[in-house]
C-alpha cells in the first residue's frame, strides 16, 4: 500500500509536468481574473466651485487712444550764449574802467599800456595776473570765480585800486 507521504511525492512532479505542459500547448495567454470591487452607497466627493474675486479694471479701459504716429523731433538745445569780453586798460597808473561788471564765465582783459610794470591781483584770493610790462596783457576767465565783488589793486603800485563785479 502507498502512502500519503509517497503519493504526493509522486504527484507533484506530474501536476507540474501537466502544468508545464499546458502553458506549451496554448497559444492564447490565460487571463487573470480580476476581483471586482461592489459599488458603495457612498457619493464620490464633488469640489465646491470657489467664486472668483472681480478682475480689476484695465487701465488700457481708461486710457485715451494711442496715436501711433512718430513723435515729432525733439528740438536741439538752445545755444548758450558766448561768452562776453571786456577790456580794462592799465594807464597813466590806474585801472579804466574803474568798476567793471561782467557775468560768470565772461573774460576780462587787463591791458599794460604804461611804461612802468603793473598787476592785477585781487585783495583776497581770486586772481593774480603776475607783472606785465609795457604791451603785455592778461586774460582773466571769470567762469573759475564764484559770484561775488573783487576788489583788485596793483601790487607794485598799492595805490591802484579797481572793483570787477561777477554775476
Amino acid at each position: 500500500m502507498i502512502s500519503c507521504l509517497h503519493m504526493k511525492k509522486l504527484l507533484l512532479p506530474i501536476a507540474l509536468l501537466a502544468l508545464m505542459g499546458q502553458g506549451c500547448m496554448s497559444s492564447a495567454p490565460t487571463p487573470t481574473p480580476v476581483p471586482v470591487v461592489p459599488p458603495t452607497n457612498v457619493p464620490a466627493p464633488h469640489p465646491t466651485p470657489t467664486p472668483m474675486p472681480p478682475m480689476p479694471e484695465s487701465s488700457e479701459q481708461n486710457m485715451p487712444p494711442q496715436d501711433n504716429t512718430t513723435p515729432p523731433p525733439t528740438p536741439a538745445p538752445t545755444p548758450k550764449p558766448s561768452a562776453s569780453t571786456y577790456n580794462v586798460n592799465i594807464q597813466n597808473f590806474a585801472f579804466a574802467p574803474l568798476t567793471v561788471t561782467v557775468k560768470k564765465g565772461d573774460k576780462v582783459i587787463f591791458l599794460n599800456k604804461d611804461s612802468a610794470p603793473h598787476t592785477a591781483t585781487s585783495d583776497a584770493k581770486g586772481f593774480d595776473s603776475g607783472m606785465l610790462a609795457q604791451g603785455q596783457s592778461w586774460t582773466l576767465d571769470t567762469s573759475s570765480l564764484t559770484a561775488g565783488t573783487y576788489a583788485y589793486h596793483c601790487s607794485v603800485h598799492p595805490m591802484m585800486k579797481a572793483t570787477l563785479i561777477v554775476k
